[in-house]
């Protein structure tokens, strides 16, 4: 059994959600302690509980110590044949980070498996917003042959009540190599500017992409407005650069004390950010194009080298038996 202390390196919830991921994927059983030992609320919270939960369900897991504030986990992966599971969200936990431990296994699925979501956030400040892993996380894994999944999303989800209703349905893939070490010349920068239905007489929507567009006066830019069915209001905008190779994002979740606008150009300023150091994937897509890098193969040109990425190629080590390899900030595997 593999065992991993969940107090090493970044010492976060990353360290839960990759290791039952890898677990899965590979079919090896793991053990993680001390889990979020450093933190304020250490163990495990409902957001990582949720995590392994899915997952254990997807593989038919045998589990030991899988409760809120457990510091000790086992997870012992059976075989990926669900067609369908059911993930519910309690609180206004991410989507997004379920799943990021979700669809590690979900590569190798031979058939089609559709993932429903009843409650959680399809967008929090500390987490990638559903627009962020449709239209970026998605498009990049396909260099890699991963197949689009197919997004519904029913009812939007802030902070502080969730209450989100997503479906997704993933499709085998065939999985191959590939160096993505150009990015291209950027072809269209797109967007989606998020608000709870209950703000759309204050045309909050439309406010926040004025302030995209004004920040990015240097591109063509298309930024599409909805407003959302959701249990509270919220607000989010997404953005992210088509190039010929690849697919850069960033976003801004809106709150009560920023005005719509500013939100929309804080979005902006990050592209913008992200755009200007040349790598193939912005610094959050980073931590999420490893897995594939270590079971395909291949080289990818990330921004820079974060603590979050040092703790995922550690943890997906562990499971795969060879080491990756950074060289001015070329990660290869």
């Amino acid at each position: 059994m593999i065992e991993i202390d969940g107090s090493k390196m970044e010492g976060g919830g990353q360290i839960v959600r990759t290791g039952v991921g890898m677990s899965a994927l590979t079919g090896k059983p793991v053990r993680l302690y001390n889990i979020r030992k450093g933190r304020c609320a250490s163990g495990l919270a409902e957001q990582h509980l949720c995590a392994v939960k899915a997952v254990a369900n997807l593989c038919n897991a045998q589990t030991e110590g899988v409760s809120l504030g457990s510091h000790e986990i086992t997870f012992k992966p059976g075989e990926i044949n669900r067609s369908k599971i059911k993930v519910e969200i309690r609180t206004a936990g991410s989507i997004c980070l379920v799943l990021q431990a979700l669809s590690i296994p979900l590569l190798k699925t031979t058939k089609k498996v559709e993932v429903e979501f009843v409650g959680g956030a399809t967008a929090g400040k500390w987490a990638p917003p559903i627009d962020y892993f449709e239209n970026v996380t998605c498009p990049v894994l396909e260099k890699w042959g991963v197949t689009k999944p197919v997004f519904e999303i029913i009812q939007r989800g802030f902070y502080p009540r969730g209450g989100a209703k997503v479906k997704i349905i993933f499709k085998p893939s065939q999985i191959h190599s590939n160096n993505l070490l150009e990015r291209g010349k950027i072809k269209e920068v797109k967007g989606i500017s998020v608000a709870s239905k209950n703000l759309e007489g204050r045309r909050v929507a439309e406010r926040q992409k004025k302030g995209a567009l004004k920040e990015m006066i240097d591109y063509q830019i298309k930024v599409k407005t909805v407003y959302a069915q959701s249990d509270c209001p919220g607000t989010v905008v997404n953005l992210w650069a088509e190039t010929e190779n690849t697919v850069i994002g960033a976003n801004q979740v809106g709150d009560k004390k920023t005005l719509a606008e500013t939100v929309g150009r804080n979005a902006a300023k990050k592209l913008l950010k992200e755009l200007d150091n040349k790598a193939c994937v912005d610094e959050h897509m980073t931590d999420q194009v490893l897995p594939i890098l270590a079971l395909a193969g291949g080289a990818v040109k990330i921004p820079k080298v974060t603590s979050h990425a040092e703790t995922n190629m550690w943890v997906i080590e562990k499971f795969v038996g060879k080491k990756f390899e950074v060289k001015n900030c070329v990660v290869r595997a």
